[in-house]
């Protein structure tokens, strides 16, 4: 049993929340979403797959995440209902203070994680990544080249600019690219990460990247999966 954080808060911890992995992982391509830590629902691997699979979510995160996933998976014919079954998600903090509040668990809990995310991440073998919030990013972040490679995304823009000529503008993808889209690199391969608002957000930040990003964002990723994978 881990006791990185033990004293980091007085009150008791819900400890140890399992990855999430769908059951049909891996259909289409791996994909894996970083989010922040489980609030109360610290439940094990087959608890959190029960819960998933063929549910509709019951909150902003999860509606927002189903959102995400639909639109990066436009082009397969998967149902609304089955999203979930096709995607990995792992907490980029393990464990959360059971001290009758919903507060985001202390900056200290996600540092002492990252190294169970890592190698969690490395299992997984994504061939794309999508973080949620700052924590999530920063739980990556050791895999992130120190020189931004994004002239990669920037063909690829182009080839969408020439596939729907005078619909998004050069200096959209600019914004867009610059913004949102990381690399990851494990084990030597580049893997596309996307790095949009968390759904949770409070600020309006999810809403405008829902409503003006998600969709283009979602099919250059899926354009950067099959380069990469080619």
């Amino acid at each position: 049993m881990c006791v990185l954080c033990d004293g980091v808060t007085d009150s008791e911890l819900l400890k140890g929340a399992d990855s999430y992995i769908g059951s049909k992982y891996g259909s289409p391509f791996n994909i894996v979403v970083v989010c922040l830590d489980p609030g109360k629902d610290s439940k094990s691997f087959e608890e959190r797959r029960i819960q998933n699979e063929g549910s509709s979510p019951d909150n902003p995160h999860m509606r927002g995440t189903q959102k995400t996933l639909g639109a990066l998976l436009a082009n397969e014919e998967i149902g609304e209902e089955e999203l979930f079954s096709h995607y990995a998600m792992v907490n980029s903090c393990k464990c959360f203070p059971n001290d009758g509040t919903m507060n985001r668990a202390p900056d200290d809990f996600f540092v002492n994680c990252r190294k169970f995310i890592n190698e969690e991440i490395r299992l997984l073998k994504p061939d794309i990544l999508i973080t949620q919030g700052n924590q999530a990013i920063n739980a990556v972040a050791a895999y992130m080249p120190k020189r931004k490679k994004k002239t990669f995304y920037h063909n690829i823009a182009n080839e969408m600019m020439e596939k729907y000529p005078g619909y998004f503008p050069k200096s959209y993808f600019d914004y867009l690219i610059e913004k949102y889209f990381r690399y990851v690199e494990i084990d030597n391969c580049l893997v596309p990460t996307i790095c949009p608002p968390h759904p949770s957000d409070r600020y309006g930040k999810w809403a405008i990247f829902q409503e003006a990003y998600l969709n283009v964002s979602m099919e250059l990723a899926r354009r950067a999966i099959k380069k990469i994978k080619e």
